[in-house]
């Protein structure tokens, strides 16, 4: 865990205190504690087999001929983030098109909803910087991560007439 008063960014940054574990405290480990280190000159990288393949040649894209080669100090990323505050809830609405919550860009609350024969699943939820919430509803409706299956869905849509038109 971290120090008192210690930050998120701290603990993440390239110069934070990280370490392999030993067989046995990795059996005693919890996921969320697992960083997993962004490409750069200061940070420890995995030490595990095929580790350094992975990592060979990642900051290759990051050269330029102007600049030469950049110096990145790297920083860590925690494997898996767990949301916190998580709720969720179901709203039943009769309008497809009516708001159904203060959202951002609506700070005010809209009027009382009529119920009806919709459901709208309210989801509300705290992440740390650098965690998606896409990823979270994709873990919650169990949805897949695939670029196969999601070039499926897009092409499914627009052949139901339900697609994004490009423009010339």
């Amino acid at each position: 865990g971290a120090g008192a008063g210690e930050t998120q960014a701290a603990r993440l940054s390239s110069t934070a205190a990280v370490r392999a574990l030993t067989a046995a405290e990795a059996a005693d480990a919890k996921i969320e504690d697992v960083l997993l280190a962004l490409p750069g000159h200061a940070v420890t990288y995995p030490t595990f087999e095929g580790a350094a393949e992975a990592y060979a040649g990642k900051l290759d894209a990051y050269q330029s001929a102007r600049h030469g080669e950049y110096s990145l100090g790297g920083a860590y990323r925690h494997c898996v983030v767990r949301p916190e505050d998580l709720e969720m809830s179901v709203l039943s609405h009769a309008n497809a098109t009516e708001d159904l919550l203060a959202t951002d860009d609506r700070k005010t609350t809209p009027h009382a909803v009529a119920p009806g024969d919709r459901l709208a699943l309210r989801v509300a939820f705290t992440l740390p910087s650098s965690a998606y919430a896409t990823v979270v509803l994709r873990q919650l409706t169990q949805q897949s991560f695939s670029t196969t299956r999601h070039s499926e869905l897009t092409a499914a849509a627009a052949a139901a007439g339900g697609g994004t038109k490009a423009s010339a």
